[in-house]
């Protein structure tokens, strides 16, 4: 017998090892260590010769107020790294200081205290820019500008109307709500209000081609329609590796800057195995904030098991459940009930029903197992999804494996919030 020692990140700074039999083994999925680009000079050059319009400097001349967008603590955005440099082009386009603003897109996710502000986008800017948290049930905050064309109501930070020139940060990532981040996702759900993010969460009910890692589907269709109408006309979106480094990015037109970045983006986060396997082990960084944010490895690792097989995701979750509450009641429905639920109205978070919708598609196909200090300390137990603390890991694993004593019946997926898993080298020629 042949064991591998498999390190699996947990949290920020932790490790955790698991003995595995190589026999069991089918593939190993894991991020390419990609070197970082010097961001500074590329970010220069990306904002004097943008993709699909005219450079940051001549865009923002002759306006008046200028809003920066970024995304919050949950995304690791160097923000405080490229603020600066779009500052430097804004001033060099005679903008006063006075006039520009931060807002940070927070989506439903809870505000961003003074320290975590400061970690994110430098004590520096705070000093001299307002910077703003968004509160999307805050209907004061908001504005009515109308509906998409298939009928999304677009309630939105009365700030981004307010502003002359809107500029979006953000970085770009595989997706299951619209296929992948970044681009006009920095507007919706970033700064919009809860009936705006609810009815396109929503849409992934009945709607196949929503999926992680589609580029052509009504979710992300409409996303670009909201923004287009708000106002953003520039983004900043950036692709880093596990290292939190950036590796690439695009600067420009909010549609075709981000079309060129999502083709870079399947280059690194795309990555092949030869199959799908009777057990995934999967690890959520560094979507390890919460359940909420460590749903994400459970889409990825739906797309490299077997039906009816296992998955086991490791994740630290030191923030429990997260700012939806309802999410970890919903858990314990099928999705039947949650869209009868939802048809009587007894939901009163939509966005919990979509993303427990999202998750009961992966519990159809697998048993999920997740190993976790913070939720098992929270208490969350589901009918369909078994909770145990990171002692037992390994414990628990071998016991799986018993139940799977086929050779190659193993899919191991390391820095699984972020990895598209590429059966068959789909995406081989991308």
């Amino acid at each position: 017998m042949t064991l591998q020692n498999i390190c699996l990140p947990y949290g920020d700074s932790g490790i955790i090892n698991l003995r595995v039999e190589d026999k069991h083994i089918s593939g190993i999925a894991k991020l390419n260590r990609v070197g970082k680009i010097d961001l500074q000079e590329e970010l220069n050059k990306s904002l004097y010769i943008p993709t699909g319009t005219d450079s940051l400097v001549h865009l923002a001349g002759g306006k008046k107020s200028i809003l920066i967008i970024c995304d919050d603590i949950t995304r690791p955005t160097p923000v405080k790294e490229i603020i600066p440099v779009i500052i430097e082009h804004l001033l060099q386009a005679k903008i006063s200081r006075d006039n520009i603003k931060i807002l940070i897109a927070n989506g439903s996710h809870r505000s961003m205290n003074k320290n975590e502000i400061y970690s994110k986008i430098g004590s520096a800017l705070t000093e001299n820019i307002d910077v703003i948290n968004h509160d999307y049930k805050n209907r004061n905050n908001l504005v009515y500008i109308g509906e998409t064309e298939n009928d999304v109501p677009i309630w939105v930070n009365r700030l981004v109307v307010e502003a002359d020139m809107v500029i979006g940060v953000g970085n770009i990532i595989p997706h299951r709500y619209c296929g992948w981040s970044g681009g006009g996702k920095i507007i919706v759900p970033g700064v919009c209000g809860q009936e705006t993010n609810e009815a396109t969460h929503l849409m992934l009910m009945g709607e196949e081609d929503i999926k992680i890692g589609s580029t052509e589907n009504i979710a992300l269709k409409s996303i670009y329609q909201v923004a287009g109408k708000v106002g953003l006309s520039f983004i900043v979106n950036v692709i880093m590796n596990a290292q939190k480094e950036v590796i690439d990015l695009v600067a420009g037109d909010p549609v075709e800057a981000h079309r060129v970045g999502i083709e870079k983006a399947q280059k690194f986060f795309n990555i092949p195995l030869p199959d799908k396997s009777d057990v995934v082990l999967i690890d959520s960084y560094p979507a390890d904030l919460n359940l909420w944010q460590a749903g994400k490895a459970l889409y990825s690792a739906g797309e490299a098991v077997k039906e009816g097989g296992i998955i086991i995701l490791l994740t630290p979750c030191p923030e429990g459940i997260g700012e939806h509450e309802e999410f970890a009641r919903l858990l314990n429905k099928s999705n039947s009930e949650i869209c009868r639920l939802l048809d009587s109205g007894q939901i009163r978070d939509k966005l919990a029903a979509a993303a427990a919708y999202a998750t009961g598609l992966v519990k159809k196909r697998a048993k999920i197992i997740i190993v976790s200090d913070g939720l098992y300390s929270c208490g969350l137990s589901s009918g369909s999804i078994k909770v145990h603390p990171v002692s037992e890991i390994q414990k628990i694993f071998d016991t799986t494996m018993e139940e799977y004593m086929v050779n190659n019946s193993l899919n191991i997926i390391i820095e699984g919030g972020e990895i598209l898993p590429d059966i068959e080298n789909k995406f081989k020629d991308v």
